[in-house]
C-alpha cells in the first residue's frame, strides 16, 4: 500500500505514529400517588363520542361510588408518566376483562373515563394516529413494567380494528399536541437576532423510562447496547431585520417562534428516542404527527392546549429564518442519528439485522417525510428532503464500511491467511509499481517506501484491526499536517488528490498480485476495499472538522438542492445595445493575455486562465481601426 503527496518536493522520513487517534468528529416521570379510598364519580351528563355503550341503563347516577377493587386494580397496573399514552379503547378492554374476572358489572366507557381521571389526576385526551385512522388516547399514563397486562396482550373488538392493537404502551411525541409542557418546565428557548446571538437555554426533557411498542423486528438488547450516545444539538434561531414586522403581518409574534422552536426540538427528542430503541417505524408516525396532527378537545373541557395551528405552522415555516433554523437543526440532528447508530465505523459490532434495519430506514426516510409534509411549503419540503438524503447516504455508506471492517477483521485474525498475504506481498515488485504510479501521481519515493515497509511490517506482526486503523490515520494526518491552517477548500483539494493517488497505487499493487496469481488475492482485495473506504472516511472527517460542518454533508454535489437561500444582488437590466463596452478592461494578475490574428486579419486579445488550464475566456474590447469591437 502506498500514498502520495500533492506535489513533488523535499520530504522527511515519516515514522510510524503509535499514539492513539481520537475521533475528529464527535458529537422519570412524576408518578402521582392517589389515595386508595373510594372515589366520587360526578356525572356531568355529556358522554364521550367514542363511547359505544352510552345508554341510560348502564349510566351512573349524579354521584356514585367506584368499586374499591377497581381502584386498587388501576393503581396496581397503571402509573402516570410524561410523554406516554395508551389507546382509550385498550384501557376500557382491560377494565372489562378485570370486571369479568372479578364478576363486577362494568360501567360504560364514558363513566370509566371519569373514574380513571379521578384516580390519575391530570390525564389528558388526545386523538392520535394517521389521518382517517386515528383513535382517542389517554395521554400521561402507561402500564407498569411488572403488570400482568403486559403478558395478556390487547383485546380489540373485531368490528373496530385499531392500528394500535399491537401496542401496550406508545411513546407519543409531545409535539403532537404542540404542548408547552417542556417550555413550562425548562423555560422557553432564547431566540437570537442579528444583534443578539445568545445561545438558546432550551434543555431537553429527561427521557422517561417508557415502554414503546416493541414489535418483533428481530433486534435484541445487544443491538441497542451497541449504539452510541447522542443528545439533541443546540441550534440558535437567528432572526433578521424586519422579521418581527413580518410576523405581525401574519398575526403572530416572537412567542409563536419560541413555541415552534420548543416543539421542534421536542419532536427531534422523540425521534432520537425511537432511534435508540431501534423502532424506526415509529419515526414515520412521529414526523406525521408533527406536520399533520389532528386534535380533538373531546370531553377535556378544562384543557386548552397552547399550540400553533397548522395554518400558523405552515405560515411560519414559509419564512426564510424559520427554514434556516429547521435545516441547521436537521443537519446537526441527523449527524447525531448517524453517530448513535454507527458510533465507530470500524469497531462497532453491528449485527446483520441491525445493519439491515438501518439500511431500510435510510431507503424509506424520504418517503416517510414526503407523506408527513403533504401541504407544507414546497421550498421547505425540498430542503428537508435534501437533508434526509444526506442522512440516508451516510447510513448506507457507514453501515457498508462497518460490514467490510467486520469481514476484514475475521481475515486478519487468521494466522494462515495473514501469513499467505505476507508471503505474496513480499513478491510484489514495488520498484516497477512506483515507476508507473509515480510517473502519474508525482509522489515522493521516500514516502512511498516508508508506507510499503510499514504495511509489510504490519502483516508480519499480525497487528489487530485497531493498529491498522491507527496506521491509516497516521498517513492521512501526515499528508494533511502542513495544510492545517489553510482554508477548507485547500484541504478539500489536497484530500481529493490524495485519494486519487492512493487508489491508483493500490490498484497497481492488486494488478501485480493478479498477474502472479497470488493465493491470497481474495484477502488482499477485501483489505484494499476496506482501506480505500476508510481513507475516504478519514478525509471526510478532516474536511468536516476544518469546515465546522456535519460529516454527512461533506460530499454534497453541485446538483443538490440548495439548503440556504443566499441573498443575491439583483442583476441590472441590460439592453441589447449595452453589450458593447467601451471602458478599458480590468486585468487580473492570474490572467495572461495572448495575441493572435483571426481569419480576417484583425488583432484579437484573448484571456486564458493558466492556473487551472481551463479554457476560461474573458470578454475584451479591442480598438481596431478606431472602432470598439467586442472580442470573446
Amino acid at each position: 500500500m502506498v500514498c502520495s503527496t500533492v506535489a513533488p518536493g523535499t520530504y522527511t522520513v515519516y515514522a510510524p505514529d503509535t499514539s492513539n487517534y481520537a475521533a475528529y468528529y464527535q458529537y422519570s416521570g412524576n408518578v402521582q400517588q392517589s389515595p386508595t379510598q373510594s372515589y366520587m364519580l360526578h356525572n356531568h351528563g355529556g358522554q364521550s363520542p367514542n363511547s359505544g355503550d352510552d345508554d341510560n341503563g348502564g349510566a351512573l347516577g349524579h354521584t356514585a361510588r367506584a368499586s374499591p377493587a377497581t381502584v386498587t386494580w388501576l393503581l396496581d397496573n397503571y402509573e402516570t408518566a410524561d410523554g406516554t399514552s395508551l389507546p382509550r379503547c385498550t384501557l376500557y378492554d382491560h377494565y372489562k376483562r378485570h370486571c369479568q374476572e372479578n364478576r363486577l358489572d362494568p360501567v360504560n366507557a364514558a363513566s370509566f373515563g371519569k373514574l380513571i381521571r379521578s384516580v390519575f389526576l391530570g390525564l389528558r385526551t388526545r386523538r392520535l394516529g394517521t389521518r382517517g385512522n386515528s383513535k382517542y388516547h389517554y395521554y400521561g399514563i402507561r402500564i407498569k413494567a411488572d403488570s400482568s397486562l403486559n403478558r395478556q396482550g390487547v383485546v380489540v373488538s373485531p368490528t373496530e380494528p385499531d392500528p394500535y392493537a399491537d401496542s401496550v404502551n406508545t411513546v407519543v411525541a409531545n409535539s403532537r399536541q404542540y404542548s408547552t409542557h417542556a417550555t413550562k418546565r425548562h423555560g422557553p428557548p432564547s431566540i437570537s437576532s442579528s444583534s443578539n446571538s445568545a445561545s438558546p437555554t432550551y434543555s431537553s426533557p429527561v427521557t422517561q423510562d417508557v415502554m414503546p411498542r416493541y414489535r418483533n423486528n428481530g433486534t435484541t438488547s445487544e443491538d441497542r447496547a451497541s449504539l452510541g450516545d447522542g443528545e439533541i444539538p443546540a441550534v440558535d434561531f437567528h432572526s433578521i431585520e424586519g422579521f418581527e414586522e413580518t410576523l405581525v403581518k401574519l398575526g403572530m409574534d416572537m412567542s409563536h417562534v419560541e413555541k415552534f422552536v420548543s416543539c421542534y426540538q421536542q419532536n427531534c427528542h422523540n425521534v432520537l428516542h425511537f432511534v435508540k430503541q431501534l423502532q424506526f417505524e415509529e419515526i414515520e408516525e412521529c414526523w406525521f404527527s408533527f406536520w399533520q396532527a389532528e386534535y380533538d378537545e373531546l370531553d377535556d373541557e378544562d384543557f386548552m392546549p397552547e399550540r400553533l395551528s397548522q395554518q400558523q405552522l405552515y405560515a411560519l415555516c414559509s419564512l426564510a429564518p424559520t427554514q434556516d433554523y429547521i435545516i441547521e437543526m436537521d443537519l446537526a440532528f441527523y449527524q447525531t442519528v448517524v453517530d448513535v447508530l454507527v458510533p465507530s465505523v470500524l469497531m462497532s459490532k453491528m449485527t446483520p439485522v441491525l445493519t439491515q434495519h438501518c439500511r431500510n430506514f435510510a431507503k424509506n426516510a424520504d418517503m416517510y417525510l414526503r407523506k408527513a409534509m403533504q401541504g407544507a411549503p414546497e421550498n421547505l419540503l425540498r430542503k428537508k428532503l435534501q437533508t434526509v438524503k444526506y442522512l440516508a447516504q451516510g447510513l448506507k455508506r457507514y453501515t457498508s464500511l462497518n460490514h467490510l471492517a467486520q469481514a476484514a477483521r475475521a481475515v486478519l485474525q487468521k494466522q494462515d491467511q495473514v501469513s499467505a498475504m505476507y508471503n505474496d506481498y513480499t513478491r510484489v515488485d514495488m520498484t516497477q509499481v512506483h515507476e508507473q504510479a509515480g510517473w502519474v501521481c508525482g509522489c515522493d519515493q521516500l514516502m512511498v517506501q516508508h508506507i510499503n515497509n510499514a504495511f509489510r511490517s504490519n502483516l508480519q506482526k499480525m497487528v489487530p484491526m485497531e493498529q491498522w486503523a491507527e496506521w491509516l490515520e497516521s498517513i492521512v494526518d501526515q499528508t494533511l499536517a502542513k495544510y492545517h491552517d489553510k482554508p477548507v477548500e485547500v484541504i478539500t483539494d489536497v484530500g481529493k488528490q490524495f485519494l486519487l493517488n492512493w487508489s491508483f497505487y493500490t490498484s497497481m499493487v492488486i494488478r501485480d498480485l493478479t498477474l502472479r496469481s497470488a493465493a491470497s488475492f481474495g484477502s488482499f482485495h477485501l483489505i484494499r476495499l476496506l482501506a480505500d473506504d476508510y481513507m475516504f472516511y478519514l478525509i471526510e472527517s478532516r474536511i468536516a472538522k476544518a469546515g465546522n460542518q456535519p460529516l454527512i454533508t461533506v460530499i454534497r454535489q453541485e446538483k443538490d438542492y440548495p439548503l440556504f437561500d443566499d441573498i443575491r444582488i439583483p442583476h441590472p437590466v441590460i439592453h441589447h445595445d449595452e453589450f458593447i463596452v467601451t471602458a478599458p478592461p480590468v486585468f487580473d494578475h492570474k490572467f495572461q493575455p495572448t495575441v493572435h490574428h483571426d481569419t480576417d486579419g484583425f488583432e484579437v486579445k484573448r484571456m486564458r486562465y493558466h492556473e487551472n488550464r481551463e479554457n476560461v475566456q474573458v470578454e475584451v474590447v479591442e480598438e481596431v481601426d478606431g472602432q470598439n469591437i467586442l472580442c470573446i
